[in-house]
């Protein structure tokens, strides 16, 4: 792939043509119905925000493949709104992401309900520290609730819910 040198492109007007987010990529033609916590199976961390992504694919992944999918990611800087394996790989028609989250927004609702979840997480940044108890009168109102730590509550996020009970 070839960039133009900064100097040429400065002050320049850009468009969102070349942009890969604003691409139909091969996981976006997918059926959304694999997008549920059913079809999550495995976790993965951005390596810039630090927030977990969720990995689906409508298959369970055999021990080569989750083999080859772990290796791979002990290879690669992973970043929110990414492809999780290049068209090439042997996974690509298997594993799909969300290539719509991108590292400044929340964590997706689907991690909070999947199997593979071992801990609480601050809904807005990702964070195990500091959670706030959920007030009883929330659990009473809402089916699905999702929490925010004391610093993001300080910054104005608030709690996060769906589902009205």
């Amino acid at each position: 792939m070839h960039y133009k040198e900064f100097d040429e492109i400065y002050q320049q007007e850009t468009t969102e043509q070349f942009k890969p987010s604003s691409k139909k990529l091969k996981s976006e033609e997918i059926s959304a119905g694999i997008f549920v916590n059913n079809f999550i199976r495995l976790l993965v961390a951005c390596d810039f925000c630090g927030k977990y992504r969720c990995i689906y694919s409508k298959t369970v992944l055999n021990d080569v493949e989750m083999e080859a999918i772990t290796q791979y990611f002990d290879n690669i800087i992973y970043s929110c709104g990414l492809p999780i394996v290049s068209d090439d790989h042997f996974l690509a028609n298997t594993l799909y992401i969300h290539l719509n989250l991108t590292c400044n927004l929340p964590i997706e609702h689907n991690y909070y309900s999947c199997r593979l979840k071992d801990v609480d997480l601050c809904f807005w940044c990702g964070s195990e520290d500091e959670l706030l108890e959920i007030p009883s009168e929330m659990q009473e109102n809402w089916k699905s609730i999702y929490p925010p730590c004391a610093l993001c509550q300080i910054e104005g996020k608030n709690w996060e819910t769906r589902s009205p009970k």
